[in-house]
Order: structure tokens, then sequence, then C-alpha cells
């Protein structure tokens, strides 16, 4: 700029203007060009702050993606397990072979209240729609996918609340009136919630079966609508592992 002003100024004293226009308009586009450099600069800045957010955040969600995908596998196992033994046992009253077989019917009535409930973790998506962050995500599939996600477990729940529904208010208080809860304590198994909690197992009950109520058509009704409670959440359950396996290939995809 000093040598601008000092050419200007030596210009104007020789009394060239042409040169003198020539030189202004040469500087007017130096500084226009410097401007226009000092944008790009700021906006390269600002795309690199956002392709290291949008890096962050995936990272985060693929995390969080992980941890639900385990979380509804667990739970495939545990409500498969679940909807075996009730066929089981419903099975068994069609064959009438419920008599002397107090073990095993032990071991299936254990099985049918151990059902799994998916609960999503849902703290980092949640955050992210919250604060308006989602749209640093480029990947315009990827957003319809995360989108989708609230209202995919919204519409999950319904179906389990359902089925615990139909175990808690009618599976289980018949069989805790006409059959010996109790000796279900030696096939209870916690490791499935935790591997640190352990209890002494309790002895027997003095208790007998009463089989003619467990084969009556009512009790078929009870466990049969049971199964078929379970079948929409089996079915959630299944729908929703491939969802979440189709976001987290997404999110993988868009991991730099």
């Amino acid at each position: 700029m000093k040598i601008f002003r000092k050419v200007r100024r030596k210009l104007a004293e020789d009394n060239k203007p042409i040169k003198y226009l020539r030189y202004a308009f040469g500087e007017i586009i130096l500084v226009v060009l410097g401007i226009l450099i000092a944008l790009q600069i700021n906006s390269w800045n600002e795309q690199r702050k956002l392709h290291s957010e949008e890096q962050y955040l995936l990272k985060e969600l693929l995390a969080e993606f992980n941890m639900n995908l385990k979380k509804v596998q667990r739970d495939v196992f545990l409500n498969t397990k679940n909807q075996n033994a009730a066929i089981e046992i419903l099975k068994m009253i069609q064959d009438q072979s419920l008599t002397n077989n107090e073990k095993k019917l032990d071991s299936l009535f254990v099985s049918v209240f151990s059902y799994g409930s998916f609960n999503a973790a849902t703290g980092t998506l949640d955050e992210i729609i919250s604060t308006g962050k989602l749209k640093v995500i480029r990947d315009n599939y990827l957003r319809n996918l995360l989108t989708q996600w609230p209202g995919w477990i919204e519409n999950q729940q319904e179906d389990i609340d359902i089925r615990r529904n139909q175990v808690n208010d009618h599976v289980e208080p018949y069989f805790v009136k006409y059959a010996p809860f109790k000796n279900g304590d030696t096939y209870f198994d916690f490791s499935h919630w935790s591997t640190r909690y352990h209890r002494k197992v309790l002895e027997g009950s003095k208790f007998n079966y009463d089989y003619k109520a467990l084969s009556s058509r009512e009790f078929e009704g009870i466990l049969y609508k049971y199964v078929l409670d379970q079948d929409f959440v089996l079915l959630n359950d299944v729908e929703t592992e491939v969802f979440i396996n189709k976001v987290i290939q997404q999110i993988k995809a868009n991991i730099k």
C-alpha cells in the first residue's frame, strides 16, 4: 500500500493521469482479490470445522447404534427362548403330558417369565436432533434413517406393552394360583442382566401343581394369546436388528 501511495503521488506530480488510473485500478483489483481470498480461507476453515464435527458425531452415533445392536440381539435370543417355552407348554397341554413333569414345567415357566424388552439408547441422537446438528451430517439418506429412529422405537413400544400386560395380568396370576412358582428358583438365571449379582437358591415349594387347572381351555387360551403377543414383539426385534445394521453400514460409509 505504501508503494502504491508513492506511485500515485509521483504520477500526480508528473501529471500522468492515465498511468495513475491504471495503478489505482490495479490497487482496487488487489484489494478485491485480498477480500475474496480471505473469504475463501474463512470458508475453508468453516468447512473444515463442520467436517471435523461431522466425523465426531458419526463416531458417537456409531458407538450408540452398535450398543443398540447388541441390545436387540440379546432380546431376540431371550424372546425366542421365551416363546418356544410357551409353545412347548401348549404342546404338553395338547398331548395331556403335564402330569409328572414337574421339573420340566418349572424350567419352562421360568423361561416364559424371562422375556426381553428392547430399551434403545438414544442420548447421542436426541442431543443431535435437539441442538439442530443433524444438518451437519451431509448424507441425505443417513439423515433420513436417523429421523425415522424415534418413531420406530415408539411404534415398537406399543407391542412391548401389550405383551407385558398379558403376562403380568393373565399368565402370571393364573400360574401363581395353580402352580408352585417357587420351584422355578432353581432355574432363574440373572446372568442375562448382570454378571455381578448372585443370590442363594431357595428350596422347592411344598405345594403341588394343579394339573386340571393348567390343562384347562382357559389357561390354554391365556398362554396362546401370550404367544401371539410375543410374535409381534419378535417381529419388531428382527426388523429393528435389520434397520440398525442398515444405519451402522451407512454411518461407516461416511466415516473418513
